[in-house]
């Protein structure tokens, strides 16, 4: 189960959403990508490389703009979230959206 798939259920199903899972989901989406798999990642996947590979300055440089991106769509996500639970009336297609950006980045 994925936010995609809460956002189909609440479209098509008129489902009620389930904040519980949704914060946990993205709970994950923040711990785990965001802040532990990636912080340990970046200093050691490109230290190894000579001087010479100044090739690679752009891939880091890009990798390190996605992740910055990542924390903002995740801050997004929450945003819209709290939108949605006070059953704001473009809570659900702004909540949509941010499922929609983040899963392209994703």
């Amino acid at each position: 189960m994925d936010c995609a798939y809460l956002v189909r259920e609440m479209r098509e199903r008129n489902a009620k959403p389930n904040f519980r899972l949704l914060w946990a989901m993205m709970f994950y989406l923040d711990e785990f990508p965001e802040k532990m798999h990636r912080p340990r990642r970046m200093p050691t996947l490109f230290a190894k490389l000579p001087p010479a590979y100044y090739e690679a300055d752009a891939v880091v440089a890009e990798l390190e703009r996605q992740h910055t991106a990542g924390a903002t769509q995740i801050a997004d996500l929450e945003l819209v979230t709290r939108a949605l639970r006070r059953r704001k009336p473009e809570g659900l297609d702004r909540f949509s959206a941010a499922v929609r950006s983040l899963a392209r980045r994703r």
